[in-house]
């Protein structure tokens, strides 16, 4: 991460369209997304970059880059508990947003709790909507960087605004 982005945001996703779509929404809030495919690329991206928070799909390409209702709980397991995949330990803190297409959303969503995710939330989800969501518990959770506060100069955000 350079000096000029913003916070980055682990977006583990498999369904390219809805990561670009996401992506942008994060950008446009001052969020750089840093996509990842399958949870082995999203734990390379979290050994090799700081990551602030994560956006994760409960319904996931698990380690094996086989498709698995357990890979996202399995990648938030590795975020908060960093020792079983080599990850820095500051992972273990990020704010983590999960999200489900599911059927049966509650007992995914359930999961993700379990799991370890801070927020949890339904497909489908407009990218405005989960960027807002990410920027309001980075916010509370971590803080940002004076120059990110701007972006919540809106009554959107009320209750984080100093």
């Amino acid at each position: 991460m350079t000096e000029d982005c913003g916070p980055t945001v682990l977006v583990a996703e498999d369904d390219v369209d809805l990561w670009m779509g996401w992506s942008e929404a994060l950008a446009e809030r001052g969020l750089e997304a840093a996509p990842a495919l399958s949870v082995r690329e999203a734990v390379a991206i979290a050994r090799d970059r700081r990551i602030d928070a994560a956006i994760v799909d409960m319904f996931f390409r698990d380690g094996s880059g086989q498709m698995s209702t357990g890979g996202g709980g399995l990648l938030i397991r590795y975020l908060r508990r960093p020792t079983l995949a080599g990850l820095p330990n500051s992972t273990a803190n990020i704010p983590i947003v999960a999200i489900t297409g599911s059927a049966s959303p509650l007992r995914a969503l359930d999961h993700a709790r379990w799991a370890g995710a801070d927020q949890c939330l339904t497909k489908p989800i407009a990218p405005a909507a989960l960027a807002d969501a990410v920027l309001t518990i980075l916010t509370r959770v971590r803080g940002l960087p004076d120059d990110n506060r701007e972006q919540l100069q809106r009554d959107d955000y009320p209750e984080v605004v100093s």
